[in-house]
This record gives C-alpha cells, sequence and structure tokens, in this order.
C-alpha cells in the first residue's frame, strides 16, 4: 500500500486560494494588538457604547434555531436564477448567466454567485470624488449588459458605502432594467437601520409594484427584536455619524470633505483612507477596520470617536 502522499487527491480541480479574506486579516491583527485602548471598527454586527456586542433582549427569550442567514439565502437565489433564468443567447453558443455586482459591494458576492454557476460582472457603484453613489455608471452598466442579465442590488444601508439610492434614483434603475429584461435581486439585510422598516423596503415593493420579476434576499441576522429596539439603534448609529462628523469638521478642521458620512445609513461608512493608512492607524493608534477603508459606526461610543477622529486628521494632514 504506497503512503497517502502517493495517493491521487480526492478533488483536485478545487482552485488554490487567489487572494485574502480582509476581514479575517482584520481578526488577526485585532487578536494580536494587546493595547487596552484599541478600537473595533471592523465586523458588522451592532455594538452598545460598551463596545460590546448588543444582544436585543427580546431575543434572549426566543428559542433558536439554526437557519441559512443572508449568505444562503443569496445562494439559493443565485441557483435558482442560474437554472431557471435564461441568458438572451442559447443553443451552442450559449453565454453563461452575467451576475452583474456594485463595486465596491460586499466581498461575499463574487465567489457566491461564481459557486452558483454565474458569471460575476462588476459595476462601479461608488464615486470617490464625490462620495456619492456613481448613478450615470451604474444605468450606463444597466444599457451595455447583455440583455436578461442579473442585477445585484443592496436595497438599503449600503455595505460598505452606506450610501443608497434615492426614490428618484430607485425609479431610474428600474426603468432601466425592465427596457433590457435584467432581473432585480435584491439583498436586502439592514432593513429597519436607515430610515425604519417601512421606508427601507421602498425599494423592493417600488420594483414588485411595476410587475417586475424580482428576486429578494432578505434576512434578519442583524435587526430581529422588537421595533423600539430597532429605534434606538438607528438613533445611536445616527448620532454617532454627526458625532465623528462634528469632530473631523469643527473641532479639528480635517482637510478633505467628510459630509458624506451625515448622507449615509446604516453600519457603515467608507472614510476614504487607502490601505497603508489604515494598516498605519492599526500599528500607531491601535484602530482596527478593514483596509477599504470601511468602519462599522456602531463601534464608535462616545469615548473613542475622538480617538478615531484625531487618528484620521494626523493621517490625512
Amino acid at each position: 500500500m504506497g503512503s497517502i502522499s502517493e495517493r491521487p487527491e480526492a478533488f483536485p480541480n478545487i482552485p488554490p486560494d487567489e487572494g485574502t479574506d480582509i476581514m479575517w486579516d482584520l481578526k488577526v491583527r485585532m487578536t494580536a494588538d494587546k493595547s487596552p485602548d484599541k478600537v473595533d471598527l471592523g465586523a458588522g454586527v451592532y455594538r452598545d457604547e460598551q463596545g460590546k456586542y448588543y444582544e436585543i433582549p427580546v431575543v434572549r427569550k426566543v428559542a433558536s434555531i439554526q437557519t441559512i442567514g443572508g449568505t444562503g439565502a443569496c445562494h439559493i437565489g443565485a441557483v435558482f436564477a442560474s437554472q431557471y433564468f435564461q441568458p438572451s443567447s442559447s443553443g451552442p453558443d450559449k453565454r453563461p448567466l452575467d451576475a452583474y455586482i456594485g463595486d465596491p459591494g460586499w466581498p461575499n458576492y463574487g465567489p457566491l454567485f461564481t459557486h452558483a454557476g454565474l458569471n460575476p460582472v462588476f459595476y462601479p457603484y461608488h464615486d470617490a470624488a464625490t462620495q456619492t453613489v456613481a448613478l450615470d455608471a451604474l444605468l450606463a452598466a444597466i444599457a451595455a449588459a447583455p440583455p436578461r442579465s442579473v442585477f445585484v442590488l443592496q436595497a438599503v444601508c449600503h455595505n460598505p458605502t452606506g450610501l443608497d439610492l434615492t426614490r428618484t434614483q430607485w425609479r431610474a434603475v428600474a426603468d432601466a432594467l425592465a427596457a433590457r429584461g435584467h432581473l432585480p435581486f435584491f439583498d436586502i439585510a439592514y432593513q429597519g437601520f436607515g430610515s425604519g422598516l417601512d421606508e427601507d423596503a421602498w425599494p423592493v415593493r417600488e420594483f414588485a409594484g411595476r410587475g417586475l420579476e424580482i428576486v429578494v434576499a432578505q434576512s434578519f441576522s442583524k435587526n430581529l427584536g422588537l421595533l423600539e429596539n430597532l429605534s434606538e439603534m438607528r438613533e445611536r448609529l445616527q448620532k454617532n455619524r454627526k458625532n465623528l462628523h462634528r469632530w473631523l469638521t469643527e473641532e479639528l478642521k480635517t482637510p478633505g470633505n467628510w459630509d458624506h458620512i451625515l448622507k449615509e445609513s446604516g453600519l457603515f461608512s467608507l472614510l476614504g483612507l487607502n490601505p497603508s493608512q489604515v494598516l498605519q492607524l492599526a500599528s500607531e493608534d491601535h484602530i482596527h477596520f478593514p483596509t477599504t477603508g470601511r468602519i462599522n459606526v456602531a463601534g464608535l461610543t462616545e469615548t473613542n470617536v475622538e480617538k478615531l477622529a484625531r487618528a484620521v486628521d494626523k493621517i490625512v494632514r
């Protein structure tokens, strides 16, 4: 009998890891940092004023069961689209179904839709120069995409930018998608963290009201609780944004335009820092968030918001 090393691999076709997981790298840095003053602005979970994971009181009284969550919902929707939403071409030259994904966006979208058999294509979502949604680029991508493609859309509290489409912009996107026969694929993972449960679901209702066939991957992993709890969480997120904006603009007069912080919603905000600046903040100031420059606003507190603002001010001057 040959040794284990001589046996053929059972799964030789598994592709090698071509990149690193920035969230895992962040966790490693956080764990290695022994500073008592370190600040965790990374993982997208709601935290309280003590910086601890916040467990909604009503959830403690409910027996839990295992679910597939938002990732599983996106996967099932992607598999369904891959099998049953036929692209425009057929026959011997039939192309794979394209899934258009906003850039920047949730990093798992690409591997998830690839695994489901779709071809991921990325469209610009964020205009870094103006810190706004790149609507013209989005509409151009919709018009240029092959008919009957899939477009992944975050309904509210965009991850990682925090910037959402207005109602007028959503209507323009709906018109463009309908004209090309595309399939809108909504991911709504943070309903209630923006403007409220009803308002945050408006884009989905608008598309459905038009008679469009849509896929909606809805998760309650981050927001399931009493309405009062959710309102308190949303209000604190807004307060944290105002505090950070005040420190950067009024207290420190940090170079640059930081008004986008007040226009964002949900857990996340893009600070516009490059990877080297983010790593410098981690090593010198013990402030940790992904190298994309995205922070979890819920990780800010009355005691650490000044620390973040001063660190950002120092690094951008």
